[in-house]
């Protein structure tokens, strides 16, 4: 599968997790439940092939217990919805700079051939 493929399976795969809109790419203006994979390495595997490492960027609500409350309840419904398309290693909280702003957001890191 192309890196464009893969964007467009990642942010499909988001968007079934309800609150949450995936896209390929950050929209211009993220908000609240927007997801979006970028790219973070290309890691030479056997032969030719590549193994890729995705980070998955989910914006939370700027109110700490409201985002705490839906990592909470919402961490295995994007592990499951993102399994088949990518193995999840990892899922930390960040902050993001949105509007200026530091808006709180789930890093999904994952990894597939």
């Amino acid at each position: 599968m192309s890196l464009t493929g893969a964007r467009t399976a990642l942010a499909a795969a988001l968007s079934e997790v309800d609150g949450v809109q995936g896209y390929p790419y950050r929209p211009r203006t993220p908000r609240t439940g927007d997801a979006w994979p970028t790219l973070a390495v290309l890691e030479r595997d056997r032969g030719l092939s590549f193994m890729t490492t995705w980070r998955v960027l989910v914006l939370l609500s700027g109110d700490e217990q409201q985002a705490s409350e839906w990592m909470d309840a919402n961490t295995s419904d994007l592990v499951d919805a993102l399994d088949p398309v990518a193995f999840v290693d990892s899922i930390e909280p960040v902050a993001l700079v949105v509007s200026g702003n530091d808006t709180p957001a789930l890093q999904i890191t994952l990894r597939r051939e």
